[in-house]
């Protein structure tokens, strides 16, 4: 900020020398003025970037944001783990016990829902929704609404049209074990993931799941 400062006060000088002596004065004043304005503007916007993001602190459905945002996270790091259990891909296999400590380090975190180590991606999916259906709906369907976010990532893969259409109904019907108390309108979720797939992270999700919640 201090070069920024003294470069502006450089340019300024110069600008003065090339006016006549009686209108430095009042073209300076006016300049200073200017100059001032635009470092409190510049000011003001670097301090309001520093400002962290408003959290969500009021709660839906009996959940708040930070519990909807684990459970998508937990529902997201499940649809990972069920696209490499049980593939016959080299990069897959290799892949398959990174995902599967991931689980079991959110798992270890809820000592409600049971960690197994020698569990398939849908017996530990299975586990899980049966542990929060019964806990919080929210919850519960804030974790379908991840493991759906990762299914839809697949719609598309495939060349054959037949398939992708396969994809995207196990996609879409991920959302259909969902309560229609936290999921007014899963068709409309669904097609909100469904258009953004390529960009969709665990807070996206979250938000998107979070602003479609009912607060009662």
């Amino acid at each position: 900020m201090d070069s920024v400062f003294t470069v502006l006060l450089e340019l300024f000088d110069r600008l003065l020398e090339f006016l006549p002596t009686p209108w430095r004065v009042p073209v300076g004043i006016f300049l200073l003025t200017a100059l001032f304005l635009l470092l409190l503007w510049g000011l003001f916007g670097w301090a309001r970037r520093q400002q962290p993001k408003t959290v969500q602190t009021a709660k839906k459905q009996g959940a708040s944001f930070d519990l909807v945002r684990r459970a998508v996270n937990l529902g997201f790091s499940l649809g990972r783990f069920e696209f490499l259990d049980g593939s016959q891909f080299q990069e897959a296999i290799a892949a398959a016990p990174a995902a599967r400590d991931e689980i079991t380090q959110l798992l270890n975190i809820d000592p409600a829902i049971p960690v197994s180590s020698d569990k398939t991606a849908k017996e530990l999916i299975a586990s899980v929704l049966v542990v929060l259906s019964a806990r919080n709906a929210a919850e519960h369907g804030a974790l379908l609404t991840g493991i759906c976010a990762q299914r839809t990532a697949l719609v598309g893969a495939s060349k054959d049209n037949s398939n992708n259409e396969q994809v995207r109904l196990l996609a879409e019907g991920t959302l259909g074990d969902a309560a229609s108390t936290v999921i007014p309108d899963r068709r409309k979720l669904f097609r909100k993931l469904l258009s953004t797939k390529d960009r969709l992270t665990v807070v996206d999700v979250s938000e998107i799941y979070w602003n479609q919640l009912p607060s009662s």
